[in-house]
């Protein structure tokens, strides 16, 4: 299980209070916060389908007229700037 993964992509130089090195657990060896979060868009978005798909009676015609338009929206912390941004 990974956990506080995003921790991993915040900006060394911001100073930060409530956040020291050693309180990010560490990610899978071989794994990045990236991976990570690929992993996990994946799963949100097969989740989602399963859902529609499963719950309305027309759910499968209904996925599939969503077609290539289905946008995501993702949040980062304040203070992450451009190279956070851009992971993500």
């Amino acid at each position: 299980m990974v956990c506080r993964w995003k921790l991993q992509l915040h900006s060394k130089h911001l100073s930060s209070s409530h956040i020291r090195e050693g309180d990010i657990p560490p990610l899978p060896k071989g794994l990045s916060a990236v991976q990570v979060l690929s992993d996990f868009m994946k799963y949100l978005f097969n989740c989602a389908r399963n859902f529609i798909v499963e719950s309305h009676a027309s759910g499968a015609s209904m996925w599939k007229s969503f077609g290539n338009r289905i946008e995501f929206v993702l949040t980062h912390p304040n203070g992450w700037e451009g190279p956070q941004q851009q992971q993500i």
